[in-house]
């Protein structure tokens, strides 16, 4: 239903600015109330999807900054801003031709021009008449960085709604990047690639937080275990080194796969994480650990708020 919507937003933003912003709003509004008053939010890896588009990057991206806005601290109003931004922060990529967007090889012209998004996403945002003040700014700011080395005004730092963008931001790239000729790296290599080489380029203790709330095996992770075993990492978990994981099961469908929340299993641990091009091919066609993973969440509630666990 959220790709849906945010599918049809995003395609009227150009068109029906006012009607796209409050599509957009409601669903941002919805998702920062249940973040807001829930316990615990908790990651999930979506299953096979029948489509993919620029609403699942939308769609990762505010889920993803859900969670490490949760973990920050952000009061209701400003999740409803995080959830806006991370919606429409590159609503103006549809402004951009598809085979400069699609490459990572780009000339200076091409990448300037690349740029440009950022400012048609402010003004698709701005003319919706949806989008706060904190919110335009996040979206101004999704590729700036705390050293100042960012774009597209160089600018150091921004809100903690614009840090946590441009943090959620690069990471969604590094693990599903637009460009065809530029290899996604596994959750788990792109989270040691953000710390080892890019610490400078966000906040610190954002960025430390987010990869504890991910765990060592985020979502996506194909891992063995050891018995032998292979599966998919599908959440998290409370414990970043016991995470749920769906098992290979070829004699059956992943529909029917067994799910094991390792949390709860005392003999069974995770001994590595592999590569999916290392996999024997009839085992990385049933795992089909996805090039564009795409997440989902939920929420824990305690007794005292009225709502079962």
């Amino acid at each position: 239903d959220a790709a849906r919507a945010t599918r049809d937003a995003l395609l009227n933003l150009t068109r029906s600015p006012k009607v796209a912003g409050d599509q957009l709003r409601t669903l941002a509004m919805d998702t920062a109330r249940t973040i807001a008053s829930g316990q615990e939010i908790l990651l999930h890896l979506l299953g096979d999807k029948k489509g993919k588009g620029p609403h699942f990057h939308a769609l990762n991206t505010m889920t993803l900054a859900m969670l490490a806005g949760k973990a920050a601290g952000l009061a209701e109003s400003e999740l409803a801003d995080l959830a806006m931004a991370s919606l429409g922060h590159d609503a103006g990529i549809s402004e951009i031709p598809a085979q400069v967007v699609q490459t990572a090889k780009r000339k200076k012209f091409e990448e300037d021009f690349y740029r440009q998004h950022v400012k048609f996403s402010v003004q698709f945002a701005s003319q919706s008449g949806a989008f706060s003040r904190d919110a335009l700014t996040a979206i101004a700011d999704h590729h700036e960085c705390a050293d100042g080395t960012g774009w597209p005004q160089a600018k150091k730092g921004s809100s903690k709604v614009g840090n946590i963008l441009a943090m959620v931001d690069s990471f969604e790239h590094l693990c599903t990047p637009e460009a065809l000729d530029q290899d996604p790296m596994m959750p788990a290599e792109a989270l040691s690639y953000m710390f080892r080489y890019q610490a400078e380029r966000f906040d610190l203790k954002l960025l430390g937080t987010f990869i504890k709330q991910l765990g060592i095996y985020p979502p996506g992770t194909v891992v063995q275990l050891n018995d032998g075993s292979l599966g998919l990492v599908v959440s998290p978990g409370p414990n970043s080194l016991q995470p749920t994981v769906m098992l290979y099961a070829p004699e059956g469908t992943k529909m029917d796969a067994p799910i094991v929340d390792l949390s709860t299993e005392a003999d069974l641990k995770i001994v590595e994480a592999i590569r999916p091009t290392a996999l024997a091919p009839e085992v990385m066609a049933w795992l089909n650990p996805e090039k564009r993973m795409s997440y989902f969440y939920s929420v824990s509630y305690s007794i005292r708020d009225g709502a079962a666990r």
